[in-house]
């Protein structure tokens, strides 16, 4: 597949890129920001709640800011730099977090539920939901420092949870792609 052929017929300014915790969203994400010149935006970023707020009875259709995350997306189509403050941070779970945005050629939102931001061209990752818990808690407990208790409901958010309105972003999405087995090169 000769996705960046595709992604430069669509010339889109803005690129989302959607799928289950451990589908490889983040490495995508790199691997078309270096090649086409791109800004990532982590849509985790815009976490409404910090980790020690998560429960079993969170909602995933209402964690993230989709209305701060948009006016961020058109801040930076219309040119602008600017650093956002008090933003979440996975390693620690609070919203500790600065982040510089930069104009650039594309803009590229990678994270859970970003089908729903208006974004040009949407890409989803399919990934089979035993091999991403898999992936998830390894780099969860490893990279962002969470515990068993914290993983637990972690999953029950973003996989169980999420796993419910999988169907809906992918009718959302411009290009599907499956990551169970390998990661596809980007031509």
């Amino acid at each position: 597949m000769d996705m960046l052929a595709l992604i430069h017929a669509k010339k889109p300014g803005t690129i989302g890129i959607d799928g289950n915790s451990g589908a490889g969203k983040t490495t995508l994400a790199k691997e078309l920001a270096e090649k086409l010149n791109g800004q990532i935006i982590p849509f985790d970023l815009f976490h409404k709640k910090e980790r020690k707020d998560w429960n079993l009875k969170t909602d995933i259709n209402d964690f993230g800011d989709f209305e701060k995350a948009n006016q961020v997306i058109k801040r930076l189509l219309k040119g602008e730099s600017f650093t956002l403050h008090n933003l979440y941070n996975h390693v620690d779970g609070t919203h500790s977090r600065s982040f510089r945005f930069e104009p650039k050629e594309v803009l590229i939102v990678e994270g859970l539920c970003v089908m729903r931001l208006n974004l040009d061209f949407k890409i989803f990752l399919h990934v089979d939901p035993k091999v991403a818990l898999i992936r998830g808690k390894d780099r969860d407990i490893k990279e962002r420092n969470l515990t068993e208790k914290q993983w637990v409901i972690k999953k029950h958010l973003f996989h169980d949870e999420y796993s419910k309105i999988i169907p809906e972003l992918k009718n959302l999405a411009d290009l599907i792609i499956d990551t169970t087995d390998h990661f596809p090169e980007i031509k």
